[in-house]
């Protein structure tokens, strides 16, 4: 099934990331973790955009280093169900990339419920190869996203 998401306009998806973000910073203090922004965190004018690079576009949000050193890219999930989170099928080609330097998890803050949950990137794929989720495309760039369950991704919950 497919959806389209009208109501999703770019701005306020890249709010939601900031809120995401600033919750990320939080636990990171909460548990020690070192943390360190990495990726584009300003708005990039459209003509600036289109002449860059897509491993540019798409660096993580954050290092960060607990255990282990992990590059983050931090997700809001639906702010109205709390019932899932919206991942671009193309970003996550260019995530993956980010494998051959070192892990990789998408830190997911739910405010409907409360939750903080870090998901590998290695489980998410593994998640969309074993489930048929529902894909949806932003009415703005026509770019397919994955709307993947927070019932799933609670499962993995990864400790970092």
């Amino acid at each position: 099934m497919v959806i389209n998401c009208k109501s999703c306009s770019f701005k306020k998806r890249n709010n939601k990331g900031k809120v995401a973000e600033k919750v990320f910073e939080i636990v990171c203090l909460n548990n020690n973790y070192w943390y360190c922004n990495y990726g584009i965190n300003k708005d990039i004018p459209k003509y600036v955009i289109q002449h860059m690079p897509q491993k540019v576009l798409k660096t993580p949000d954050y290092m960060c280093v607990s255990k282990e050193f992990y590059f983050v890219e931090c997700k809001m999930a639906d702010t109205y169900t709390g019932e899932h989170v919206k991942i671009k099928e193309k970003d996550l080609i260019e995530y993956q990339k980010w494998l051959e330097v070192g892990k990789f998890v998408f830190f997911i803050y739910n405010p409907k419920f409360s939750e903080k949950v870090f998901l590998d990137i290695v489980d998410l794929f593994d998640l969309l190869q074993s489930n048929n989720y529902k894909k949806g495309t932003y009415d703005e760039s026509g770019k397919i996203f994955y709307q993947v369950p927070m019932d799933d991704i609670r499962r993995l919950n990864k400790t970092i």
